[in-house]
């Protein structure tokens, strides 16, 4: 965890004891908290991360006149395609 200084108190201002200035105030910030999401945005999002690899293998694949490659980047992006409608289906059922 982290402690974040919110900014220094103001001035003039003691504390309790009123011997010496008042202590800033902190935020504690958890970098280990995730962030909860849908599975079906979750799915949209990397779906389109995806697309967008095996486009860009594509590319490199053409450029450089590997098939492999051009494979690789097609598979990725149907895959993406895949995924991407998955995340759409999941979050048109769990849809209010």
């Amino acid at each position: 965890m982290g402690i974040i200084p919110d900014g220094p108190a103001p001035a003039g201002v003691l504390s309790a004891n009123r011997e010496r200035p008042a202590a800033r105030s902190v935020r504690v910030i958890n970098p280990q908290r995730s962030i909860t999401m849908k599975s079906g945005i979750r799915d949209q999002i990397e779906g389109v991360v995806k697309e967008a690899k095996g486009r860009a293998k594509q590319a490199i694949g053409r450029e450089t006149g590997s098939p492999n490659l051009k494979a690789a980047g097609t598979i990725d992006e149907v895959a993406g395609k895949w995924q991407k409608k998955t995340g759409q289906i999941k979050r048109d059922i769990t849809r209010d």
